[in-house]
Parts: C-alpha cells; sequence; structure tokens
C-alpha cells in the first residue's frame, strides 16, 4: 500500500528491520526531531518509529513535517506493514502498536485508556527485536517512556536522551534518565552524528563478514 504526503513518497521497497530506534518526546520533540534528521542524512541499517503524544488529526502534518527534514520514507503507522531499513513510521498517540510474530504492525484501539502508547510500543518493539531496539527521548514533559526505556535496556539496547540545555521541557528525558542508564545524552546533532557513526560502523562489519564468509 501506498500513501502520499504533499511532496513526499512515504512507502517505497527497502530490507525488512533487523534494529529498530523508538524515538520520543511531547511538548517540543518536533523541533529536537527536525534538528535530529537534518544531520542524519542518508539510509541507516535501521526503522525509526516516532510516538509523540499528539491528536490524531495532526499525524498527516507531522508525518509531512518529518518528510521535509529527511530523505528517509515517512509513513503513519499502518496494520499489515512490516519495518524496513530507512523508513520512519509515526504512531498515533489514540492506538496501540502490536507487532505479531511475523513482525506485521497491528493498530489497536486501546482496551484500557490508562495505557501509555511510549511505552507500550517500546515494550511491544523490544519483544520483537531484543537488543536490537534503541530509544531516543526528545523534549517533553511527563513521565512518558520510563518503563519501556528500562524494558529496553534490560533487554540490552541502549538508551539516548536530548541533553537538558537543548530542550524546551526537559522532565521527559530527565525522568527517564532517573529510571534507567543513559548511555548518551546530547544535543540532536550530535545525537544523529553519534547514531550515523555507530550504525555505519555495524554495516560495515556485516559486509566484511559476507566478504570473509
Amino acid at each position: 500500500m501506498s500513501r502520499k504526503l504533499p511532496g513526499k513518497t512515504l512507502v517505497g521497497p527497502g530490507q525488512a528491520a533487523q534494529r529498530v530506534c523508538v524515538l520520543a518526546g511531547s511538548m517540543g520533540a518536533p523541533a529536537g526531531l527536525r534538528r535530529f534528521f537534518q544531520s542524519l542524512q542518508g539510509t541507516l541499517p535501521v526503522a525509526f518509529v516516532v510516538v509523540i503524544p499528539i491528536s490524531p488529526d495532526a499525524i498527516p502534518l507531522l508525518c509531512d513535517f518529518i518528510a521535509h527534514n529527511t530523505d528517509m520514507r515517512v509513513l503513519p503507522a499502518l496494520s499489515g506493514h512490516v519495518l524496513k531499513h530507512g523508513e520512519i513510521m509515526v504512531v498515533p498517540s489514540d492506538r496501540l502498536l502490536i507487532l505479531d510474530d511475523q513482525g506485521r504492525v497491528n493498530m489497536m484501539t486501546p482496551v484500557n485508556p490508562l495505557l501509555n502508547p511510549v511505552d507500550v510500543t517500546m515494550k511491544t518493539l523490544v519483544r520483537h527485536f531484543r537488543k536490537n531496539t534503541g530509544a531516543v527521548i526528545f523534549s517533553g514533559i511527563g513521565e512518558d517512556g520510563q518503563q519501556g526505556c528500562c524494558s529496553i535496556v534490560e533487554h540490552g539496547g541502549e538508551v539516548w536522551t536530548q541533553c537538558e540545555q537543548s530542550c524546551h521541557f526537559d522532565s521527559m528525558p530527565r525522568y527517564v534518565g532517573e529510571s534507567c542508564k543513559v548511555s548518551y545524552s546530547s544535543t540532536p546533532e550530535n545525537l544523529a552524528t553519534r547514531l550515523r557513526r555507530e550504525l555505519t560502523g555495524v554495516k560495515n562489519r556485516r559486509q566484511e563478514a559476507v566478504v570473509a564468509g
């Protein structure tokens, strides 16, 4: 299935993801995401999942906003879709993202209104991707993501945060830092640079292993 927003093709071909990174935040997060993706050029061996509590009606606008700051494919979360490297999938805050055994996305209406979509998304992804799950927490308020980030760290993944000095609101990354180990904290630009360096190293090691084999 293909869907378009102004000026961007949202769904295209790509390898099924073996690594996923959750990008979460709330107030001030879109500004951080813009700086992050502007600094993260090209396609990397990772799928991004964006979870920001905004009105479901605003999801197309958020997709378009992100798409104008990256060459990667951007799409709203769609049931039946399989996450692919080089994609950015945006999850609406009124739905829960679930993966089946084959890695296909299922968008569920929450039965319990107290379930937090940020935590549910992280826990769902870490059950499927295990240590190959990471998270970056951007500017925001509240305690969203604490449980999910703890689950990621417990399974061997890493949690990074936007640094206090560069946040519009720092309580969300700060609360996460108080709950679990944060491996790296910096500006959106530095977060992008480090992620590119680390994932480029992963890609190169895999290519070397294929040649050696």
